[in-house]
């Protein structure tokens, strides 16, 4: 409640950013837009679940994502071990909030497990829980805009990039590929969330929520 609002307007402003940058970066050096694009939105989102996101949403092969992931994995091993030890610095100094470290290592550090780790090292360093919390607070509400982007990508490939492309061939993509290429996982995602939220709202008046630990 105290930071989610703050968190989610940073994510709003982090990803499209970071996408935006990064797609004429890759470009360049690839000269293959199907391949920047699976990168920037890796890079732009969570890392390797976005980068299989866009890779089915716009129907590459799977050594796109592959190779995507691979480099996307290093550079998360090195950020965790650089980042957090920067942070913990900028907070001692007082140049940065507890808080603020944990929205950078959420919204910089691709992949989920590298994200939480490398926001767990600034909260054991600095002392106070702020950096944890907010840090996969803000790795989450990242996460959950996967499956808008990936049905924005299908739209974008089913019906304008790939008409554009099969003219020659004759061949136009069915509507029906939206629902082939939009991430299933993304459903068990909401459909959990709803489960598990349905659950704690049952037992939040119980005796459980008196317990002197009411999360365990």
């Amino acid at each position: 409640m105290r930071y989610g609002g703050s968190v989610l307007v940073m994510v709003l402003m982090s990803f499209p950013v970071f996408m935006l940058l990064a797609f004429p970066v890759f470009r360049l050096f690839t000269k293959n837009t199907d391949l920047s694009i699976v990168a920037s939105v890796g890079i732009g989102v969570c890392g390797v679940s976005a980068s299989i996101t866009a890779a089915g949403a716009i129907g590459v092969p799977a050594i796109y994502p592959t190779v995507v992931s691979a480099a996307i994995l290093i550079y998360a091993a090195v950020e965790l071990i650089i980042l957090p030890y920067v942070a913990q610095w900028l907070v001692k100094a007082g140049i940065m909030s507890p808080a603020t470290a944990g929205a950078w290592m959420g919204l910089s550090v691709k992949t989920d497990g590298a994200a939480a780790a490398s926001a767990e090292i600034v909260t054991r360093y600095v002392g106070v829980d702020e950096p944890l919390r907010v840090g996969v607070m803000a790795k989450v509400l990242i996460d959950i805009w996967m499956g808008v982007i990936a049905f924005v990508l299908a739209l974008i490939w089913v019906f304008v990039v790939e008409v554009r492309r099969g003219v020659a061939s004759g061949r136009r993509p069915s509507p029906m590929e939206l629902w082939y290429r939009f991430p299933k996982f993304v459903l068990g995602y909401f459909f959990t969330s709803l489960v598990i939220s349905a659950l704690i709202m049952s037992l939040a008046g119980s005796v459980y929520a008196t317990a002197p630990n009411p999360v365990d």
